[in-house]
């Protein structure tokens, strides 16, 4: 019988595969023209290593021996293990020479005090040096796909965020840094790192694959530049409710976050498509104000739709995907817009008679099945073996 955590490195590992997907899915259509991904040129350094702070790391065309330059995603250790700095950790004993690497067999690193000796006790430093794109509306965000597990945030020489604020796994964080970029110029933004600790709700693997040393501490999702007006518009999503067994009919709720970051009150047009179905609506917002915008069926007929192409998992049918466009418009001008895909499916589960977890999807029982998969250790993504793995 699996324990509870062993069933939650199950569901760590599967959040991670499902994030990646979600997350690209998202950044896809009407977003690409105003995100810039920052991949390259980044540099890496422990904290023990130098004697430079936040204030210096962050500005342009800081220059010190010895960094090791990656790109991002990466953790410290894969852009460690990339740039042949130990030998291959999957041959013979090599992960076990891995400096960091000697807590006590047959036990999971992740449920440990990181070792005495380990370099991974210290924070480490990402930086990277950009440009803003010329022309670029009123206000300039970074954007971090992933932080683990804390961070500070540096940009030209401003701390932006503490690890108060940056702090957890599976979150993503969206940073205002217009008041701190130079337009027209070259700006650098630097992140301390910092492992987590074995009390942290982090990157956990269990029995069947090594914790590295590092515990995965670094930029281990995609971080990119966006721009937005006055009102941005973030993580829209559509929730399905079949009014009929037979799903012949399905009432659609489409809903999203909606911020004014400006300090006076704002007039927001929310407009919004699944294919051919459009639908809008006007929003008051007052200074500093966040909402969520909800556009239901019983207000917006056209989102109660018939005969829809629906969602079905593996063996019970397709798995029909539809493309959902929003933007926030003040006055005539765009301030934010974001395009997802999106099944249409209902997904509910209780216990039956013999007191087990039912999942339904779509009103029909459905057997949850699976299996055991590790990612790379080290966190990397190498399409190719994805692709074989998978």
């Amino acid at each position: 019988m699996p324990t509870i955590r062993a069933l939650m490195g199950f569901v760590l590992l599967g959040t991670s595969v499902f994030l990646m997907a979600a997350q690209r899915a998202t950044e896809k259509g009407a977003e690409s023209a105003r995100q810039v991904p920052l991949a390259e040129g980044w540099q890496i350094k422990s904290s023990c290593e130098t004697q430079a702070k936040g204030e210096e790391i962050s500005r342009a065309g800081f220059k010190e021996a010895d960094w090791l330059a990656t790109r991002v995603p990466s953790t410290v250790m894969a852009a460690q293990v990339n740039a042949g700095k130990f030998e291959d950790p999957y041959f013979g004993m090599n992960l076990r020479k891995i400096p960091g690497m000697d807590y006590p067999e047959k036990k999971l690193y992740s449920n440990l005090p990181v070792t005495a000796d380990s370099p991974y006790k210290c924070s480490w430093w990402y930086r990277k040096d950009f440009e803003v794109p010329a022309g670029w509306g009123k206000s300039v965000w970074i954007h971090f796909n992933g932080i683990n597990y804390r961070g500070n945030l540096w940009v030209n020489g401003k701390q932006v965020a503490t690890d108060e604020q940056i702090r957890g796994t599976y979150r993503t964080y969206d940073f205002d840094i217009t008041p701190y970029i130079e337009r027209g110029k070259r700006n650098a933004v630097a992140v301390e790192t910092f492992i987590q600790t074995e009390t942290d709700l982090g990157i956990n693997f269990v029995d069947w694959q090594p914790t590295a040393a590092d515990k995965n501490m670094g930029l281990w999702r995609d971080v990119y530049l966006a721009e937005s007006g006055a009102v941005t518009l973030r993580n829209p999503a559509v929730l399905t409710h079949f009014t009929d067994d037979d799903l012949s009919s399905a009432e659609l709720t489409v809903v999203a976050d909606l911020e004014n970051h400006s300090d006076a009150p704002v007039e927001t047009l929310v407009r919004g498509s699944i294919g051919t179905i459009k639908f809008e609506k006007k929003f008051s917002l007052a200074a500093a104000e966040k909402t969520v915008v909800r556009f239901e069926a019983a207000a917006f007929p056209q989102l109660r739709i018939a005969k829809p192409a629906v969602w079905w998992p593996y063996q019970y049918g397709k798995p029909q995907l539809h493309d959902l466009k929003m933007a926030a418009l003040v006055g005539p001008s765009v301030s934010d817009e974001k395009a997802i895909r999106f099944g249409i499916r209902e997904i509910d589960g209780k216990l039956n008679e013999k007191g087990f977890l039912q999942f339904r999807v779509n009103r029909k029982n459905i057997l949850i099945r699976g299996g055991g998969w590790g990612v790379d250790v080290f966190y990397r993504e190498p399409k190719e073996r994805l692709e074989k793995e998978f």
